[in-house]
């Protein structure tokens, strides 16, 4: 059969998925894949971001979990002109990609990044497709980012002047500034956005960056992280090894999950014995959805939540317990306390302990754990890497074009350093180490940024 993936973090049989559970469910990949390296390397407290085409998307993995959106200001997704009502792995998106369009804003006479992308078709500049306007990527290409004779390892040919003509008389002339300023300018304006959204995302969560590591995927992921990592106060960032494929990992190893809720108001003190049989009717759901799959369900995992709010707020938060035994042996004082740490680890701060708190609804998640595939492990070598080349590039005006390091990325071994500036590729991927920057193979493959080793940004 056919499985499809969710947008709440899971899949199910494409037979049996709701439509409206896919929307936006192609990122939630990522964050999945990141869950489960995140357990490999030891990681509970992860920020993950994906770079494409047309899009930076970030999200956390917190406490080894991923965070459903409705937990903070509602469960609302735009799409098109529709509110979408419905729970999903937390995830906030902005216009900054590799196809993203750099353009010269006559009003501010200033650069400005999308939110237009010129997609995989016309593409970039450099593709030779037809695309007229600047983009992130050929940025890339015109800094010497980008090998121009291994895109796409050699497939496809790419047409740098095209690109240096295009920033030159849409970015450069109208400014008065040189071809190598504008480009840098570009990809300076992505990756304080990228930086602005995540540090953003974890503040308005009260989520403390300082407790998590940043993971880097996305086809172009690596090529900034070791900016936007750094300028974000992560103490490390990994550029995950497969991050080209990383998304579609996630979707391969995820676990079969459903979903099911039920609306429930009620206000201090609330019926336990209402609540415990909503839960066994949820629990009853969940279990013939799986066996409507032919799945077995002598070793399905439950987890049981419950939306709260203090009376006259408008938005709940989702709040896990332990089982619906639970709810009966600790009552109001056991559900009071578990709302109220939640509330007090995003807010800072409880209303009052004298504030009335009120019941939402009741959610009933039921998984079906995956069997998950081996990643490359190998040991550790103590023997310094060796590049494969050079390549000139630029990292900051005044210092012009420099011959770079180039080492190519399955020749690395566990334990080897990477001293930047340095280019790592492969046929689908290139990662950026910047100057004065370390990074260090893992045995995973990931070259692991460590910026308490050495920094970019204050060289």
């Amino acid at each position: 059969s056919v499985a499809s993936m969710q947008c709440f973090g899971g899949v199910a049989d494409a037979q049996h998925a709701s439509a409206i559970s896919t929307i936006g469910s192609g990122p939630v990949g990522g964050v999945m894949a990141s869950k489960y390296l995140a357990q490999l390397v030891g990681q509970k407290n992860v920020i993950t971001t994906d770079v494409g085409g047309t899009s930076f998307d970030v999200s956390v993995i917190w406490e080894g979990e991923e965070i459903i959106a409705r937990e903070y200001f509602g469960a609302a997704g735009v799409v098109e002109r529709f509110e979408v009502l419905t729970p999903r792995v937390d995830i906030a998106s902005i216009g900054a990609g590799g196809g993203t369009v750099a353009w010269f804003d006559t009003a501010s006479k200033s650069i400005k990044l999308g939110p237009d992308s010129a997609g995989s078709h016309p593409g970039p500049i450099f593709y030779g497709q037809g695309g007229t306007r600047v983009t992130v990527a050929d940025a890339w290409l015109v800094l010497g980012y980008l090998d121009p004779d291994r895109f796409l390892g050699g497939r496809i040919k790419v047409d740098a002047e095209a690109a240096k003509a295009a920033i030159e008389s849409q970015l450069a002339q109208p400014l008065g500034m040189s071809l190598t300023e504008a480009a840098l300018a570009v990809l300076e304006l992505a990756n304080h956005h990228m930086s602005d959204t995540i540090k953003i995302f974890l503040t308005a969560r009260g989520l403390d960056i300082d407790r998590f590591v940043l993971f880097a995927f996305g086809g172009g992921g690596p090529m900034h992280a070791a900016a936007y990592g750094e300028l974000t106060g992560v103490k490390r960032t990994y550029l995950v090894a497969n991050a080209s494929v990383f998304s579609a990992l996630g979707i391969a190893l995820a676990d079969h999950k459903h979903k099911q809720q039920v609306t429930l108001l009620a206000r201090e003190p609330f019926d336990l014995g209402a609540i415990t049989a909503a839960y066994r009717d949820l629990e009853h759901r969940v279990v013939e959805q799986f066996r409507s799959e032919g799945l077995s369900t002598s070793t399905l995992r439950t987890r049981y939540f419950m939306d709260l709010r203090y009376r006259g707020q408008f938005h709940e938060m989702t709040v896990e317990i332990p089982s619906p035994s639970w709810v009966e042996s600790e009552g109001m004082p056991g559900i009071r306390a578990a709302f109220e740490r939640h509330y007090q680890a995003v807010y800072g701060a409880i209303p009052s302990a004298y504030s009335t708190i009120e019941l939402v609804g009741l959610d009933v998640d039921g998984i079906a754990d995956t069997v998950k595939p081996s990643l490359r492990q190998t040991q550790t070598h103590e023997r310094g890497p060796q590049a494969a080349g050079t390549r000139n590039a630029c990292f900051r005006a005044r210092e012009g074009y420099q011959p770079v390091p180039v080492y190519t990325h399955g020749e690395l071994l566990p334990g080897q350093n990477i001293s930047g500036p340095a280019f790592v590729q492969s046929d689908y991927l290139t990662m950026i180490v910047l100057p004065g920057q370390i990074g260090q193979v893992d045995e995973f493959g990931n070259l692991v940024l460590d910026h308490t080793r050495g920094g970019f940004f204050h060289v």
